[in-house]
């Protein structure tokens, strides 16, 4: 499970839950009998292209929906008034500015409605309600721990800024840094329990350099402009 959340300059964002089926697949398809369970049979994967359609009617207004190479995606925009996470920006000097994003929460709930009882997705399996992951919340995320170490599963949520980031943490974790992406593996986040916090800075010392050598270039055509412009004296006088 990935989450990708593109953040914007002027704090609107857009947050992508990314689910690659291609190892429960993989399993399903090579599962001896009667280990998923007694009762339990292997969902019909025949029926995997057509999930987004089967979910249509639980997506909540503004979400879309797709399933591409066994990755399910749900997509939605949120602005600073949907209170997902929080945003700060400054600007420090003429060229640059500093963004600070803390989110404390997945808002699942904004992708999908709950059903009025649980919905049956075609023969995949059942689809129930959906809860909000509450990076604060330490009991549950230790059960949550729990479940994700049983079952392999690797989760991630994905930050990318308006500009390079210099701090990603979540309380004494550290996220990887690549120029205006920072990734946290939730595994060890939710071991913390602590808000992602994520700061970054745009412009800087590359773009001062590329205006004052653009400055330069301004005086020096207007000083040769100037220097024909001047009247040549007579010879002799």
């Amino acid at each position: 499970m990935t989450y990708d959340h593109k953040v914007n300059a002027d704090g609107s964002s857009t947050l992508e839950q990314i689910m690659d089926l291609t190892q429960y697949l993989e399993y399903i398809k090579n599962a001896p009998s009667g280990s998923l369970g007694v009762g339990q049979q292997a969902p019909d994967v025949s029926q995997l292209s057509k999930f987004c359609e089967l979910l249509q009617a639980q997506l909540t207004q503004g979400t879309s929906c797709k399933m591409e190479d066994n990755k399910l995606s749900l997509i939605r925009s949120f602005t600073l008034q949907d209170k997902a996470y929080t945003f700060q920006s400054s600007s420090s000097g003429l060229f640059s500015s500093k963004y600070k994003v803390t989110v404390n929460k997945i808002n699942t709930q904004a992708f999908l409605n709950p059903p009025s009882e649980n919905k049956q997705v075609g023969s995949l399996g059942t689809i129930g309600s959906p809860e909000d992951i509450d990076f604060t919340a330490k009991e549950k995320n230790s059960q949550l721990l729990e479940g994700i170490r049983t079952l392999k599963m690797n989760m991630s949520y994905v930050v990318h800024m308006p500009g390079a980031v210099t701090k990603a943490t979540a309380g004494k974790y550290h996220a990887i840094i690549t120029g205006d992406t920072a990734t946290f593996d939730l595994v060890n986040v939710f071991e913390d329990s602590e808000p992602l916090v994520i700061e970054a800075e745009s412009g800087g010392t590359t773009l001062i350099i590329v205006s004052v050598i653009g400055i330069l270039i301004i005086f020096i055509l207007f000083y040769f402009l100037v220097s024909s412009k001047q009247p040549k004296k007579a010879k002799g006088k």
